[in-house]
């Protein structure tokens, strides 16, 4: 069952065993709704009767390391504007993160999937149509007719870098509204069809949002915008995102606990974090 579940998780560094001995290590476990936690820095052997029964919905009769913290619960969202499955989960995580305002503060990492040698044409992606209408019949996600004339005629191309020098640029002027901003990329780019390397995409965006649509697009130019999506994407592959969506929870103790799948509801995802605030103390 393990051995099955880990081609569904982005941490490369995931062992045999379910439980390992040692004080820290990754360890996965799943609830009887089928989602998925990776643990990095997990705790001792102690805790293994904890987590069987939170995953069951039980309460734990051993207590978390450390004293829990006063304010919100950190999570990160590890996303790429360019995933379609990002775009199927983010109705689901935008109606989690509002149902769940007063207790958590996310935030919003570009992961950078296609960068390098894998910036290329749409062409050179067959896979596309067959991924989408799977994401679709999944998540309910509807691609418009702008995205799929981009893929019929496959000569666009997807470059992440652009994506995330366009998310710091806008995430810059408000970081309360960096989910917002990350959804609206994706509208405009799956609905809309409109490239995140164009200016005029995030001047669009920045008007839609109540932003300063003239700071965006000058923005997306600074050194210090680009330094910014340099930093997320060291920030996702210290945080072991190899795959988006990823959703993580922070505990103070060091933990970090990805939790939820493309295809979770806000449900689901607010069952499974409480999972986590009973296990580790928040951050």
């Amino acid at each position: 069952m393990v051995s099955r579940l880990r081609t569904s998780i982005s941490v490369a560094s995931a062992t045999e065993d379910a439980y390992p001995t040692s004080r820290t290590g990754t360890c996965l476990f799943f609830t009887s709704s089928g989602l998925i936690f990776t643990v990095t820095e997990y705790p001792n052997a102690t805790y293994r009767q904890s987590i069987n029964q939170l995953a069951l919905g039980q309460e734990s009769t051993v207590k978390s390391a450390g004293p829990k913290t006063a304010g919100k619960t950190q999570l990160s969202y590890v996303f790429d504007a360019y995933c379609g499955w990002c775009f199927g989960f983010g109705p689901a995580l935008t109606e989690f993160v509002r149902q769940n305002a007063d207790s958590i503060d996310l935030s919003v990492v570009s992961g950078g999937l296609f960068t390098g040698e894998r910036v290329a044409p749409m062409s050179s992606a067959p896979f596309l149509k067959s991924a989408n209408a799977t994401i679709a019949a999944q998540t309910g996600a509807v691609f418009g007719d702008g995205y799929s004339q981009l893929v019929a005629d496959g000569r666009f191309v997807m470059d992440s870098t652009d994506a995330a020098i366009g998310l710091a640029a806008l995430r810059a002027q408000d970081p309360t509204r960096a989910l917002d901003i990350a959804e609206a990329m994706q509208i405009a780019f799956y609905r809309d069809g409109r490239s995140l390397s164009d200016p005029e995409t995030y001047r669009a965006i920045a008007q839609s949002l109540g932003l300063d649509p003239t700071a965006a697009v000058s923005s997306l130019f600074t050194a210090a915008s680009k330094d910014a999506a340099r930093a997320d994407f060291v920030r996702g592959r210290r945080l072991g995102a190899t795959s988006f969506p990823t959703l993580l929870f922070h505990g103070s103790d060091g933990s970090v606990v990805k939790f939820g799948s493309p295809t979770s509801t806000a449900a689901d995802l607010t069952r499974d974090l409480n999972t986590c605030v009973r296990a580790y103390a928040v951050a």
